[in-house]
C-alpha cells in the first residue's frame, strides 16, 4: 500500500486532509454554535464530546504520519541508536552497566521494551508507531490542560495549532523517536497533573494522587534526557514558589504540598543511580552521562549570544517551525492586551508555559550546535502561550455585551494566525520519503549474518548503529557508537578501557570496523587499530574476512570453519 501512496501521491494527501479536515469541524463546530446561544454550543457539545474530537485527532496524526513508519531503514541516526538498545536492555537491562545512551537516559529507551508486549518488533516500524503514540499523549495533556483553564469548546480550538505542529512535519528529527519526544511527553503530562489539582480548591490533600504523579513525571525528566532537566527544575521551582504564596489552605499544608512535590521529584533520579550503584555502575553513570554531558555543552561549536541571535534561522530548518511560533506569537500579542481579566488557572497555566518556553528555548541554544531536534523544547510552550492568551481573552469578554462581530473576529483571527500558514506550508510539500519505502537491503548486514544470528552480541567500532537492527544482534558494549572513544576528550581513556572490557566479556562471534569511506567516521586513522589495546586484542582473538562498504569485518577465530 506504501508503494501505491509513493505513486499516487495524490490519494495520501486526500486521506490526510479529510482527517484534518473533520477533526476541525469537530474542534470548531461546538464554538460556532455559541455564536448562536449558549444552549447551542452545549448542544453540540454533547453530539460531539470528547472522545471524538481526540479520535479524530489521532487519526489525523497517523493520517500524515503513517507513511515514514514503513520505510525499512533508518531516517534518523538516532532512531538505529535507539533500537540497539532496546536489544541490548533484553540482555543487561541495568542502564549504565549494561547500556549508556550517552546524551540520554534510560527513561527514553525503557519505553521501547514495550513495543513486544504489544506485538510489534524492534524496528523502525514499531519504534515510529511508538512516537506517534507519545505525541498524541502530548496533544491529550495540552488539551486537558487548556480545557481547565476555560471549556471545552474554547480547548478544542486552542490545541488545533499545536496538532498541526505535530502532524504536519516533514524534518527527520520530527517525524521519528527523536531522544527528546519521552521528555516533551514527561513535561506535557507532568505540568497537566499539577495544574489539575491545583485547580480543585477544595480537600486537597499533601500527598494527592494527581500533584505526586506530577512531581514524579517532571522529575523524571533528566533521567530521559539530561538536556530537559533545567526545564523541568525551572518549572518544579514556580510551581513550588506558586504554592507556597497562593496555594490555598494553612502555611503548613502548602509547605507539605511542596514537600511532597520535591521528594516525588528526586525519586527517579534517585532510583535509577541506586540501582546503577548496586550493579558497579555508579561511576559510569557519573562520567558518562554527568561529565561527558557537561563537557559535551561546554564545548559548543557556536556560543549562546550567535545562537539566539540566529535563532530564527535556526527554526527556519524545520519546514513549518517558523510559520507556527510567527503565529503563536502573533496571536499572543494580539490577545495580550485585550484581556481584561483572568483566572488564577489561567494565569497559572500561562506562567508555567512562559516558563518552559525560555527555558526551552536555552537548552535548545545553548549547546551550540544547530541540531533541530533541540527544537521539540520549544513547540508545545509556543502554542500553549498562544492558546491560554487566546481563551483568557476570549472568557475576560464574556459576562459583558458582546459586540455581535466579535466572537466571530476572534476565531477567524485566531483560525487565520496559526492555523492557515502551517496548512499552507504542509499544503505545499511533496513528501519525498514515500519513494523510499523500498529501500534494498543493507549489504554489510548481509556479510554479518553469514557468521552471527539473531540473538547473539555484535561488537562495533565506529558509528554505524543500524547493523544491530538489521541483524537482530545486540551490542556488544554498552555504547552503540565510539564516538567517545574516537573524539579526543579527557575522558578518552575511560571510554575507551571500558570498551575493550566489555568486548572481553561478551566476546561478540562478529566484530565491525566501521570507520571507512561512507561511514560518519571515514578516516581509517581512527580506526580500532588507534587502540592499540583493541588492535592486538582483535588480532589475538578475530580473523578479518571481508570489507563491505568501507566497514570491515571479522569473525572470532572459533566460529571460522577449520581449513
Amino acid at each position: 500500500m506504501v508503494d501505491w501512496f509513493a505513486a499516487h501521491q495524490a490519494w495520501y494527501w486526500i486521506v490526510a486532509w479529510t482527517s484534518f479536515a473533520l477533526t476541525a469541524v469537530a474542534a470548531c463546530s461546538s464554538l460556532c454554535a455559541g455564536f448562536c446561544s449558549d444552549a447551542h454550543e452545549q448542544r453540540w457539545s454533547r453530539r460531539l464530546p470528547p472522545w471524538v474530537f481526540l479520535t479524530l485527532a489521532l487519526l489525523c496524526l497517523c493520517a500524515f504520519r503513517w507513511p515514514i513508519w514503513h520505510i525499512p531503514h533508518e531516517f534518523n541516526l538516532d532512531e538505529s541508536e535507539f533500537l540497539g538498545e532496546a536489544l541490548t536492555l533484553q540482555h543487561r537491562p541495568v542502564y549504565w552497566v549494561g547500556v549508556d545512551g550517552t546524551t540520554h537516559g534510560p527513561l527514553d529507551s525503557y519505553p521501547l521494551l514495550l513495543l513486544r508486549l504489544v506485538g510489534l518488533r524492534y524496528d523502525y516500524l514499531g519504534e515510529r508507531v511508538l512516537s506517534a503514540m507519545l505525541l498524541f499523549v502530548v496533544f491529550v495533556a495540552c488539551y486537558r490542560t487548556m480545557a481547565i483553564v476555560s471549556r471545552d469548546a474554547l480547548a478544542r480550538v486552542a490545541v488545533i495549532p499545536i496538532l498541526c505542529a505535530l502532524a504536519f512535519a516533514s524534518s527527520a528529527d520530527f517525524l521519528v523517536y527523536a531522544s527528546e519526544v519521552v521528555p516533551v511527553t514527561l513535561l506535557a503530562v507532568g505540568t497537566w497533573l499539577v495544574i489539575s489539582d491545583q485547580a480543585q480548591s477544595i480537600g486537597r490533600g499533601a500527598g494527592s494522587g494527581r500533584w505526586l504523579a506530577g512531581g514524579l513525571l517532571l522529575g523524571s525528566v533528566p533521567m530521559a534526557k539530561l538536556q530537559g532537566g533545567p526545564v523541568a527544575l525551572a518549572l518544579l521551582t514556580v510551581i513550588a514558589t506558586w504554592e507556597l504564596a497562593d496555594g490555598g489552605g494553612s502555611l503548613g499544608m502548602r509547605g507539605r504540598r511542596v514537600l511532597t512535590l520535591a521528594t516525588a521529584a528526586v525519586a527517579p533520579t534517585v532510583l535509577f543511580v541506586l540501582l546503577a550503584t548496586l550493579y558497579g555502575g555508579w561511576r559510569d553513570f557519573w562520567i558518562a552521562y554527568i561529565g561527558q554531558n557537561l563537557l559535551y555543552a561546554h564545548q559548543g561549536h557556536t556560543s549562546l549570544r550567535r545562537m539566539i541571535v540566529g535563532f530564527p534561522s535556526f527554526a527556519a530548518r524545520v519546514p513549518g517551525l517558523r510559520p507556527y511560533l510567527i503565529g503563536a506569537a502573533a496571536v499572543a500579542a494580539a490577545c495580550v492586551f485585550r484581556v481584561r481579566k483572568s483566572t488564577t488557572a489561567q494565569s497559572r497555566a500561562l506562567t508555567y508555559a512562559l516558563v518552559s518556553g525560555v527555558a526551552g528555548i536555552l537548552v535548545a541554544l545553548a549547546p551550540g550546535r544547530p541540531y533541530t531536534n533541540y527544537l521539540w523544547f520549544v513547540v508545545v510552550p509556543a502554542g500553549m502561550i498562544a492558546g491560554v492568551l487566546w481563551v483568557a481573552c476570549w472568557r475576560s469578554h464574556e459576562g459583558v455585551e458582546w459586540p455581535v462581530y466579535l466572537r466571530p473576529i476572534l476565531l477567524v483571527g485566531f483560525i487565520a494566525v496559526a492555523i492557515v500558514p502551517q496548512v499552507a506550508v504542509c499544503a505545499g510539500q511533496s513528501r519525498t520519503y514515500l519513494r523510499e519505502a523500498l529501500a534494498p537491503d543493507d549489504s554489510v548486514a548481509a556479510e554479518v549474518m553469514r557468521y552471527g544470528r539473531p540473538g547473539e552480541p555484535l561488537g562495533l567500532w565506529g558509528y554505524r548503529c543500524r547493523c544491530n537492527v538489521e541483524t537482530g544482534m545486540w551490542r556488544a558494549t554498552r555504547d552503540g557508537d565510539t564516538t567517545w572513544e574516537i573524539v579526543p576528550s579527557p575522558q578518552r581513556d575511560f571510554f575507551r578501557q571500558r570498551y575493550l572490557r566489555d568486548l572481553e566479556g561478551t566476546r561478540p562471534p562478529v566484530f565491525v570496523d566501521a570507520v571507512g569511506q561512507g561511514n560518519v567516521f571515514a578516516n581509517r586513522a581512527d580506526a580500532h587499530e588507534s587502540f592499540p589495546a583493541l588492535g592486538d586484542y582483535v588480532a589475538a582473538h578475530y580473523r578479518f574476512v571481508s570489507e563491505v562498504d568501507g566497514c570491515r569485518i571479522y569473525v572470532r577465530a572459533d566460529r571460522l570453519p577449520l581449513r
